[in-house]
């Protein structure tokens, strides 16, 4: 009963759209009722582009001619990246096409041609958008340093899909870890020999459960290590710091024990590490 009342309802909205001037009116305010209009007015080049400026996967009800229409899908995709999906095979190769979508919408990088895929601005456009188009990027741009921080500073579970070099460089996994703090299970486990704060973190996320008293032990050890090179450890604290993993004591021990000491006007560093790693023993 109630699919012949749908049918019924989708009889009488394509009737009712069948007038030229009814239709333009419709697709102003909703571009998918382009859906219910008829053949003949989905080839109407003034109501279908009305439709897709409103919305662009109104683009999919449009005639095949006009989804061959370079105005058209350029007017779709800038306003809604996905419509690229129902753009003909040879527009996807339209670099200025491509370009709109995955700046609109970064993950519709799926649909550009293979070449675009190997194309450093458009992923680079696409990763900056939504993290998750480094999925669909060329295996030589998912080692491109810049594109892979662009794309976990967007969202950090897509190092994931990183090289496994990009998985080793610090600047990259802090980032990731700062938005997605479970990202650490795929760094290279070399890091955590490397990186004490890493360690630090990668005890916490593995043992959530710890006091106070078991988490504040873990930091002194992180920070004994450190010291020997802060310049090389600051820049990593300082990005962790952004995001959740930290405590707000513990974000104030990373300043004020790794990051603070190296803009010290008076040099004093030594001195301003003793103080803060008794306070921290205290």
């Amino acid at each position: 009963m109630q699919t012949k009342r749908l049918q019924q309802r989708t009889k009488e909205k394509v009737m009712l759209l069948d007038t030229r001037k009814l239709a333009m009116s419709r697709v102003s305010h909703n571009g998918l009722m382009l859906e219910f209009v008829s053949e003949e007015l989905k080839r109407d080049r003034d109501i279908v582009l009305k439709a897709v400026r409103n919305t662009g996967y109104a683009l999919r009800y449009a005639s095949d001619e006009l989804k061959q229409d370079r105005e058209f899908v350029l007017a779709a995709v800038t306003q809604s990246g996905c419509a690229l999906l129902h753009a003909s095979e040879e527009l996807k190769k339209d670099r200025d096409i491509v370009l709109a979508a995955v700046t609109n919408k970064g993950y519709v990088l799926l649909h550009a041609s293979e070449e675009l895929k190997q194309d450093r601005e458009f992923v680079l456009a696409a990763v900056t958008q939504s993290g998750y188009a480094l999925l669909h990027a060329s295996e030589e741009l998912k080692k491109d340093r810049d594109i892979v921080l662009a794309a976990v500073t967007n969202k950090g579970y897509v190092l994931c899909y990183a090289s496994e070099e990009m998985k080793r460089d610090l600047r990259i996994l802090a980032t990731a870890i700062a938005t997605y703090p479970a990202a650490i299970e795929w760094a290279e486990p070399s890091v955590f020999y490397s990186c004490p704060l890493l360690r630090a973190v990668k005890k916490f996320h593995e043992n959530p459960r710890y006091s106070d008293e078991q988490r504040r032990a873990v930091f002194q050890q992180s920070l004994d290590h450190m010291i020997r090179d802060l310049d090389q450890w600051s820049d990593v604290a300082a990005t962790l710091m952004k995001g959740s993993i930290f405590s707000a004591n513990e974000k104030q021990w990373v300043e004020e024990s790794i990051v603070a000491p190296l803009h010290h006007p008076d040099g004093l560093i030594a001195s301003n590490l003793k103080r803060k790693h008794d306070q921290l023993l205290a």
